[in-house]
């Protein structure tokens, strides 16, 4: 193992992954296996698990919520009892099932199957190619640079752990950070001294959540800005209509962005795994096609931007090399998610790092709280 020695990698301290570990397990013993839960989450364990041609035997669900609708593989966790010898992957999101394990769920269920091998899984929704310790090693100087042009402690030391958290799968670690938000993003940090004006331009708005929430903070704060929510998504735009039909802060417009004007493939899942296809496109996949506009026309369209926030399942880094012009114009502030791709980490603050003779941008870097707060990392450029 070679030696880390600079600022940041010297405080790296794992080097291999308890996912991976899990796994090896897994396929070694040569065992049935079973999730708790039949959720979101557990979906997100399954379709992992199949990744490394692991196949789910049963499911358990605790009494109150069986019916005799379900399928044949789904059981009351009062009969786990005849799994014996299996293992059980606890298929509860991180945070949220934690909370319900420590209502004795992971007691009952060790109670009625006291030699079921029970397994978490922390962050499954990530895919399978995670950040190692070798990619690390590969790319010190890069995360390096990430590191030294963040601008204050607290955002080396969230960089430090999710690094950790990323190669050991141990969640907990980046959640001893996390600074309980009430946000999706920390508003402070944007508009703490905020000009009220322009617009706000939210990438990727889903079902109008964080634009509700953004335009309740903006209100109780005395600051004036129209949100112009952008969701591609069918579904999800016409939720977002619904819920915000009555807020005339909030603009809904059903495109999605990139770094220039055009038409892209979309995987159209009407949820928030929704994502702009640009590599690899088979024909026949179920996928449609979206109208995208770059952050630059959307200026030439609506005027000053005051700020954007962008998590759109991968496509920032491509997104913000379309708001060039609009950075040298209005020098918006950026919160920008850098966990959907493992390069995220070095090539979104290589971005602004190499804007930052024109633009003087401070760069930080926080983890939020809600739902899977413990790798919604985002990066902010104020």
């Amino acid at each position: 193992m070679r030696k880390l020695e600079n600022d940041l990698l010297k405080n790296i301290n794992y080097s291999t992954n308890l996912i991976f570990e899990n796994i090896n397990k897994i396929k070694k013993s040569n065992k049935l296996i079973g999730i708790y839960g039949k959720g979101i989450y557990a979906g997100y364990i399954v379709d992992n698990l199949r990744k490394w041609s692991i196949d789910v035997d049963y499911y358990v669900v605790d009494d109150e919520y069986y019916n005799d609708k379900m399928n044949s593989q789904i059981i009351k966790i009062s009969e786990l009892k005849q799994y014996n010898d299996s293992i059980l992957i606890i298929g509860f999101e991180t945070l949220i099932g934690k909370e319900s394990l420590l209502k004795n769920k992971k007691a009952k269920a060790l109670y009625y199957a006291p030699s079921i091998d029970i397994i978490e899984f922390e962050h499954c929704y990530v895919d399978y190619d995670f950040i190692t310790y070798k990619y690390i090693l590969d790319n010190n100087k890069a995360f390096q640079e990430t590191y030294d042009a963040l601008g204050d402690e607290l955002s080396k030391r969230v960089m430090v752990e999710y690094l950790n958290t990323c190669i050991s799968g141990r969640s907990e670690l980046l959640g001893l950070l996390n600074q309980d938000y009430l946000h999706d993003y920390d508003y402070d940090l944007l508009y703490k001294y905020s000009k009220n004006k322009g617009k706000v331009v939210e990438c990727g708005a889903y079902d109008g959540k964080t634009a509700l929430e953004l335009d309740e903070y903006l209100s109780n704060n005395d600051i004036e800005l129209d949100i112009l929510a952008l969701e591609p998504d069918s579904q999800n735009y016409k939720i977002l209509c619904e819920k915000t039909i009555n807020n005339s802060k909030i603009i809904p417009l059903k495109y999605g962005v990139s770094s220039e004007d055009g038409v892209l493939f979309f995987d159209q899942q009407g949820g928030s795994g929704s994502t702009i296809v640009t590599e690899n496109v088979n024909h026949d996949e179920d996928y449609v096609k979206i109208s995208v506009k770059s952050i630059d026309s959307i200026m030439e369209e609506y005027g000053f931007i005051d700020s954007v926030l962008m998590d759109i399942e991968g496509s920032e880094l491509e997104t913000l090399k379309g708001a060039v012009k609009s950075i040298e114009t209005c020098r918006p502030k950026f919160a920008v998610r850098i966990y959907h791709k493992k390069n995220d980490l070095i090539t979104i603050p290589q971005f602004f790092i190499n804007l930052n003779k024109k633009s003087d941008y401070k760069l930080l870097l926080r983890n939020s709280q809600s739902t899977r707060g413990h790798l919604d990392v985002t990066l902010y450029a104020i």
